[in-house]
């Protein structure tokens, strides 16, 4: 049986990109595969940067992280359309 460390990432805000290394660094040091479920670029701050978020998971992935993840799209919630 293979384990699978499934996580949501707990921080979004400012803190995003320390959470996301905390994850990673849980995975190695279990040595374990990791999936973060919803992953998403929410902070206004930190939108255009999905660039960086793909480089940092390949480079976690060059690493020997075995790390997945999968989002969700909300745009359409917040529509005209969906009211």
């Amino acid at each position: 049986m293979r384990l699978l460390r499934a996580v949501q990432q707990r921080r979004e805000d400012q803190y995003f990109w320390e959470a996301l290394s905390e994850i990673t660094e849980i995975g190695r040091e279990a040595r374990l595969p990791v999936h973060v479920s919803h992953i998403k670029l929410g902070m206004t701050r930190w939108w255009g940067q999905a660039d960086r978020l793909v480089n940092v998971l390949d480079a976690a992935r060059a690493s020997g992280i075995d790390i997945t993840v999968d989002i969700y799209q909300a745009a359409g919630i917040f529509t005209p359309e969906s009211r």
